[in-house]
């Protein structure tokens, strides 16, 4: 059976307008990204990641709710909206566990689709710099620092996402 019409549906356009990665975007870059999404449905329980796994896909949540989970204590939140940036800009693994917490449905975007976007505008890179520093600065700085290497250092973000395009 298929859950499609247990979901409120959103276009993936609009979802990408939600990214706040993806908000120096023109219409025509958005509509690019958007047909490269893939849909994936999710039972409740069902793990999107795991922890210390790489695969460099953004994970924007359509509808229901992600519970993401690190090995530190107090390391749980709820999110609706997106998971995986850093990965998908660095290659680096992720540094939280994502499961699904209800019936979920989620779009996914592999780094490969991005990758046109920096040839094309080398500038974008640092709008996708300050996404990145913005959600790792959402997690706790030792935990991400553990995943992701110290990231501290303005350009140091920069350079690891210039590096793992090229």
């Amino acid at each position: 059976a298929n859950p499609a019409g247990r979901f409120v549906s959103f276009s993936p356009e609009e979802l990408l307008a939600d990214v706040t990665l993806f908000e120096h975007l023109d219409a025509g870059e958005v509509d690019g990204l958007a047909s490269q999404l893939e849909a994936k449905f999710l039972a409740a329980k069902d793990r999107l990641f795991e922890e210390g796994t790489q695969s460099a896909t953004l994970y924007i949540v359509a509808s229901g709710i992600v519970e993401v989970t690190r090995k530190a204590p107090n390391g749980v939140m709820e999110i609706l909206g997106h998971v995986g940036e850093i990965s998908l800009l660095t290659g680096s693994s992720y540094a939280v566990t994502a499961t699904a917490k209800t019936a979920c449905r989620v779009y996914t975007l592999p780094h490969q689709a991005i990758a046109p976007l920096l040839s094309a505008n080398p500038e974008m890179a640092l709008s996708f710099e300050a996404s990145a520093r913005r959600g790792n600065e959402i997690l706790h700085r030792d935990i991400a620092a553990q995943a992701n290497g110290a990231l501290d250092d303005h350009g140091h973000m920069l350079r690891r996402i210039y590096a793992f395009f090229k």
